[in-house]
């Protein structure tokens, strides 16, 4: 399959299968039904040596990594305007 520590992220799910970026950008699809339970976009994964696993704590931290950037980029509660309008 692969090589032990391979770490992937899932970047879309598309029907039955899992797009995946690798840390070289390339992308790859997996069957779903190869990959943990539950998995969704944004999962971080890591190959065991036998099957994927999901690394909770790193997903989380790389989710919360992207939320701040999010609020620092467009600011928190502010209303969005485009032009001279402001966007719902």
């Amino acid at each position: 399959m692969c090589e032990k520590g391979k770490e992937i992220i899932i970047d879309r799910i598309e029907s039955s299968i899992a797009v995946c970026e690798d840390s070289s950008g390339a992308f790859t699809d997996i069957k779903l039904d190869d990959l943990p339970c539950g998995v969704k976009t944004g999962d971080i994964l890591v190959f065991d040596g036998e099957a994927y696993v999901i690394d909770r704590e790193r997903t989380l931290s790389r989710k919360k990594k992207i939320m701040s950037m999010q609020q620092k980029l467009f600011g928190r509660g502010a209303p969005k305007k485009c032009g001279t309008h402001e966007m719902e």
